[in-house]
């Protein structure tokens, strides 16, 4: 459908050919001994951020944009880096993370964030700077003893409109960063797909169903202050921009849009978009990821989308799945 859009090969991949040392990266030592020397100065001081020795920032900064250049831009889309030291970090993550994240890049402050302030939130609330992301209590399983959460469509983070944004325009976030402090007693696989992939498969397999994900339709943001029925914007889920293609994906975002300027979806096309995540799976393009704790999850924002199968979280808040978040402003 774009005869100008370019994307790294590394970029086409799927669940049969993806292997573990195409993302997984080690933390290494020095590195992560520089990280603990950050918690310490973050915890002396009581907040953050804090100054970091040259040897340092250039240690841990080199790291960081190795693993963004070479396998979450460059290469697959996403990384993992293992071995993220977490103990202790829950009462100071927001000193590390304002000392760290300048490193990798740009934070990207969700505009419809009540302070902008980084903080602890829900999943299902607006996201700020930083967020734990934790299950929301549902259903209590048989044994009464455990919480139910219901799986995570494949989407695109925050794929709503936002307010003041340019049709076509640079996608808001380049890169998400997602640390395992908790895992989920049961379930809580991550679901990865790339973009690339899944327009390359439709292009070849579907090309009736490409024409509606390249077509121009609305988006809904949440509602905010100043717009009380949320920002609108008219976008369409793979595009081309500066050259590259770029993949937004969110069932929610849509339908508020279609609700708003009824018969800009068709139903057939409606369900179409609904079912991409289950087209996805079929045709085998999604590949499961496991995070174990001290696990740092990178990836390419406009290019990887991501989901989550449903899990078993428990009733003890200090035992729940918890991962924190950061959103890094893309880059040209």
């Amino acid at each position: 459908m774009f005869s100008d859009v370019t994307y790294p090969r590394s970029r086409v991949w799927n669940k049969s050919t993806l292997e573990e040392a195409d993302w997984l990266v080690p933390v290494p030592a020095p590195v992560s001994n520089d990280l603990l020397d950050v918690q310490d100065k973050v915890r002396i001081k009581g907040s953050g951020p804090v100054h970091v020795s040259e040897k340092e920032s250039e240690r841990i900064g080199s790291f960081l944009r190795y693993v963004a250049d070479e396998k979450v831009i460059s290469g697959r889309g996403f990384a993992v880096l293992r071995g993220w030291p977490i103990a202790g970090i829950e009462d100071i993550d927001s000193g590390v993370i304002k000392t760290i994240s300048p490193l990798l890049g740009p934070v990207f402050e969700q505009p419809t964030a009540r302070d902008g302030a980084i903080g602890t939130i829900s999943q299902e609330m607006t996201a700020k700077v930083l967020a734990a992301v934790r299950g929301d209590v549902g259903p209590q399983s048989e044994s009464g003893s455990n919480l139910s959460v219901e799986a995570q469509a494949m989407h695109t983070d925050n794929a709503s409109a936002q307010e003041g944004e340019t049709p076509g325009g640079r996608p808001d976030i380049g890169i998400l960063g997602l640390l395992c402090m908790k895992q989920a007693p049961h379930g809580g696989e991550s679901v990865l797909a790339s973009g690339p992939a899944v327009y390359e498969w439709l292009a070849a397999n579907h090309p009736e169903y490409l024409r509606v994900f390249c077509e121009k339709r609305w988006w809904g943001g949440r509602p905010t202050e100043s717009l009380k029925d949320g920002p609108f914007v008219e976008d369409s889920i793979f595009r081309s921009y500066a050259g590259k293609l770029v993949t937004r994906f969110s069932i929610g975002s849509i339908e508020r849009g279609r609700d708003f300027h009824p018969g800009s979806v068709t139903v057939e096309d409606q369900e179409i978009i609904r079912d991409l995540p289950n087209v996805i799976e079929d045709a085998g393009l999604a590949a499961e990821l496991v995070l174990q704790e001290g696990d740092l999850f990178l990836l390419d924002n406009t290019a990887i989308l991501h989901g989550r199968r449903g899990f078993v979280d428990s009733h003890q808040l200090e035992e729940r799945r918890r991962l924190l978040r950061l959103w890094i402003k893309y880059q040209d």
